[in-house]
């Protein structure tokens, strides 16, 4: 609850757009120290928001996500934006960003190729990862490594109709073709 709170006050603080926001206090407190660490973040820097919160679906995955933010900061170039609440940055939240990028990508016919994932702690710590070239690139194969995963373990899980198990089954892998690169 208290990442879903910051997510709101940034996205006021970018907008202005009003958003709900919880009542309790203990909520409140640890979102409001966090939305302080981004007022120091973005102090310097001119922000031209372009979309935020945005939905998207992938055709070629079949999968779907909702990016924070893709912007320009001081007149640069289009980037995506993530926002974290954990205590720490961690490979699975390069992943996220890099399939977010892919997504923008071919759902939205644009040329983005650098993310930048921003931790604002409860505690008023932060950080700031800038995923481009071999992060970006690495990030997309471990997202499509887990995509895999997951594909697979729906086949192997119990068949709800039969009660037979698929593991029983051949599991043949096709290689999956995505943003130009084979997997």
């Amino acid at each position: 609850m208290i990442g879903t709170t910051m997510h709101a006050m940034i996205e006021v603080e970018l907008t202005g757009e009003y958003q709900p926001m919880p009542t309790e206090t203990s909520i409140l407190t640890s979102a409001l120290r966090g939305i302080a660490v981004f007022g120091q973040w973005k102090q310097d820097k001119t922000i031209n928001c372009i979309a935020h919160e945005k939905r998207m679906v992938s055709p070629t995955l079949k999968i779907g996500g909702t990016y924070d933010l893709l912007c320009q900061i001081d007149d640069g170039p289009v980037i995506l934006v993530d926002f974290k609440s954990s205590s720490a940055i961690r490979a699975k939240h390069i992943a996220q960003v890099a399939a977010y990028v892919d997504m923008v990508n071919e759902v939205e016919d644009r040329t983005i190729d650098t993310a930048c994932i921003l931790r604002f702690g409860r505690d008023g710590t932060s950080e700031e990862l800038w995923v481009d070239g071999e992060i970006l690139d690495r990030g997309r194969h471990m997202f499509l490594l887990a995509y895999q995963m997951f594909q697979l373990s729906k086949e192997l899980c119990i068949d709800a109709k039969s009660g037979t198990h698929l593991v029983n089954r051949v599991v043949k892998t096709q290689p999956i073709a995505f943003m130009g690169t084979t997997y």
